[in-house]
């Protein structure tokens, strides 16, 4: 059993570091608070003396229901006005701390505003840090501005159009497979590594480090705030590992390849053969040249996309991608709504 004498800081005369069990500030001789926080400085002693110990091992201290004295565990009455112990008395709440969580100052264990009793030293990077934090909301608000799109009038001054087709042919072409497709013109054949087979070939004898567990240790993990002014230690078992070598058979593979027979043919296919475009300027959009007749010849994928052309109120022309039914809709010279940003770029508006 590790004890420590906690401290506590006095609210009454500010007196600090008062011992953790004394019930009253050695300075002032205020009544210690009923809700004092208990702290540990960093340098704090561990208690020797056998009386002291079981003191400290007797328990939360309790307040007293009537009057709100502290007083010790084992007393039975209160040590202020002589009112015995029931079960009203509230008894101090003990609390368990992780090592880097236990508070070694009144400041760490407070629940009042921190910002009345920190320096001004320990202000200036929080004060900085938010002029920061200020500085980039403001910097986002500015381009979420300039970026943010409102509604304009633009003039449409003309219209542009493109149309493609891809042409396919049907002919004959080279290939080769693991197999000969039924409409396939076989050329040769020949034998070819398909894949290869893993197989057990040896073993060999190798040597690794192991970490073996072979016991446990106790070790401090945290601090008992016990409720009374003193601190005890807080143990945690972690387990113990040594390092060994040890000796193993690892398999050996070999990697035996596979012959299948490879077939090299002639066969039909639909290939490109070239994309046929139209374009202009009017709003009379056709469709370029078809496939040339005969069996051996087919249209495959098509494309279009039409293009509007406006002028904004500062006479700046600007390029829109519309569907038909838009770009059919507007003649130069008409009116169309659409979005624009401080920066001047200008998008279509959905209609």
């Amino acid at each position: 059993m590790n004890i420590q004498v906690g401290r506590w800081d006095c609210r009454y005369c500010g007196h600090i570091g008062n011992l953790g069990p004394e019930t009253k500030c050695s300075q002032c001789a205020a009544p210690r608070d009923p809700d004092v926080k208990f702290y540990l400085p960093e340098d704090a002693a561990y208690v020797t003396d056998a009386e002291e110990l079981k003191r400290a091992e007797a328990g939360a201290d309790w307040n007293c229901d009537h009057c709100g004295a502290d007083n010790k565990a084992g007393t039975e009455k209160c040590r202020a006005c002589g009112n015995p112990r029931d079960t009203s008395d509230a008894v101090r709440e003990a609390k368990t701390y992780a090592l880097s969580e236990v508070p070694s100052s009144d400041k760490e264990t407070r629940d009042f505003d921190r910002k009345a009793v920190l320096p001004e030293t320990q202000k200036t990077p929080k004060t900085a840090s938010y002029k920061i934090l200020y500085f980039l909301a403001a910097f986002i608000a500015v381009i979420v501005f300039l970026l943010y799109p409102r509604e304009t009038t633009v003039d449409v001054s003309g219209h542009s159009w493109t149309r493609t087709t891809d042409i396919e042919a049907y002919r004959q072409v080279q290939e080769e497979d693991w197999y000969l497709p039924p409409q396939g013109e076989m050329i040769r054949s020949f034998s070819a590594i398909h894949h290869y087979d893993k197989v057990l070939d040896h073993y060999e004898t190798r040597t690794r480090s192991v970490r073996v567990k072979v016991g446990e240790e106790r070790y401090v993990c945290g601090k008992i705030d016990k409720g009374n002014g003193y601190f005890q230690d807080r143990y945690c078992s972690r387990p113990i590992y040594e390092s060994r070598q040890e000796s193993y058979q690892e398999p050996v593979y070999r990697h035996d390849p596979v012959y299948r027979t490879k077939y090299v043919y002639k066969i039909y296919r639909w290939k490109s053969d070239r994309t046929n475009r139209a374009s202009g300027s009017d709003k009379n959009p056709k469709w370029p040249e078809g496939a040339p007749p005969g069996k051996n010849w087919r249209e495959g994928r098509k494309t279009e996309a039409y293009l509007l052309y406006v002028t904004d109120k500062k006479g700046k022309k600007h390029e829109l991608e519309v569907d038909f039914k838009i770009w059919n809709k507007y003649n130069v010279g008409d009116k169309m709504k659409a979005k624009t940003n401080l920066l001047g770029t200008v998008s279509l508006l959905k209609e």
